[in-house]
Formats: structure tokens, C-alpha cells, sequence
């Protein structure tokens, strides 16, 4: 999963079970791969991208299922393109307020 070029946002979906009321609509998140393939993983308002002197790290800004609270995910590049949420989450409301509400 190295091969990520980028991540962005693809077109508006109709996600809501895991946004806070009142949100604005989410987005489709798309991995862009290095061989020019892309997948469709996961839903949210924003993406972020920390440049390490390896590897770039993904992020984006979601919902949690059940919770509907802004969470923040990371791109787990060893597994395949899943998200995880098992990452510092001190900057998700304030996130949310700028890119979610």
C-alpha cells in the first residue's frame, strides 16, 4: 500500500448515520494509487497529509457510526487501505467546526 500518490476528496455522498446533526454532507474518499487505479474508502469533510522524511501519512476527517462525532482516521497503509481511528483525536472538533459544521 506504499504506492499511494494522493488522497482526496471524490464527489458529495449521502452518508449521515455517522455525522453530527446539522453537518454539512460528506464526501466520498478516494485513494489515488501510483498505477493510476483508485479506490473508494471511507467518507468525510477534510483530508490531511503530514510529509515524513520516509512517507507521507493520510489523513481524513469523519463521523463515528453510532457516536456521530467528528473523528479523525489514518490511512493504515500496511493493511490494505483501511482507516483507523486509533490515532490522536485533540484536534477533531476544532476541525470539524472549520470543515464539518
Amino acid at each position: 500500500m506504499d504506492n499511494v500518490a494522493y488522497v482526496s476528496l471524490g464527489p458529495p455522498n449521502r452518508q449521515i448515520a455517522n455525522a453530527p446533526e446539522g453537518s454539512r454532507p460528506q464526501h466520498d474518499i478516494i485513494i489515488h494509487m501510483r498505477d493510476g487505479t483508485q479506490k473508494s474508502t471511507g467518507s468525510g469533510w477534510v483530508i490531511l497529509m503530514e510529509q515524513g522524511p520516509e512517507r507521507t501519512t493520510w489523513y481524513h476527517l469523519g463521523g463515528i457510526r453510532g457516536k456521530r462525532q467528528p473523528v479523525i482516521y489514518k490511512l493504515n497503509l500496511d493493511n490494505k487501505g483501511c482507516w483507523t481511528k486509533y490515532v490522536d483525536q485533540s484536534m477533531a472538533h476544532s476541525l470539524y467546526e472549520i470543515h464539518g459544521r
